[in-house]
C-alpha cells in the first residue's frame, strides 16, 4: 500500500494529504562540511575539522490533475513558517518552502493538469520511529 505524503503546519494546526505523491525528489540529507589541516608540530599530524552543516536545499516534483491539488501546493508553498512533511517512508522532515513552480500541460480531461517542482530548505529529519536523524524536528 502506498503511503501518501502529509503536510503539517504546527502553527495553525492543519494538515493536508497529497492526492499524488511526487514522482521525483533529490536527497533531503545534508552534506557534512569538513576540512583537513596539519599541525605545526614536527610530525605534522592531520586535523579533521567539521563545521555546522547548513540547511539542505531539497527539491521534489510531480504532476497535478486537479484544482484542489494545485491550490494546496500553492497554499503550502506560501506558508511563512516552518512546516512538516511526512514522506512515503514515514520520515518526518522539518522544512521551509522556498518555491513552487507549476508548468501547465495540455489536457482536455484534466484542465488543471500541470507538472511542478517545489524547492524547500530541510531543517531536520526524523525517522519513522521518531529517532532524529539530523537537525531539529
Amino acid at each position: 500500500m502506498v503511503q501518501r505524503w502529509v503536510f503539517e503546519d504546527p502553527a495553525v494546526p492543519e494538515s493536508y494529504t497529497v492526492e499524488y505523491n511526487p514522482n521525483q525528489m533529490s536527497s533531503p540529507f545534508r552534506e557534512k562540511k569538513s576540512g583537513i589541516s596539519t599541525t605545526t608540530a614536527i610530525d605534522g599530524q592531520a586535523l579533521l575539522t567539521e563545521s555546522q552543516p547548513q540547511p539542505k536545499t531539497w527539491q521534489f516534483s510531480g504532476f497535478i490533475l486537479s484544482q484542489v491539488h494545485y491550490d494546496a501546493l500553492l497554499k503550502w508553498s506560501l506558508k511563512p513558517n516552518r512546516t512538516y512533511i511526512t514522506d512515503h517512508w514515514g520520515r518526518k522532515l522539518s522544512v521551509y518552502w522556498t518555491s513552487f513552480n507549476p508548468e501547465p500541460k495540455r489536457g482536455l480531461q484534466y484542465p488543471y493538469r500541470h507538472t511542478y517542482t517545489c524547492q524547500l530548505l530541510v531543517l531536520g529529519i526524523a525517522a519513522a520511529d521518531g529517532t532524529v536523524l539530523e537537525g531539529t524536528v
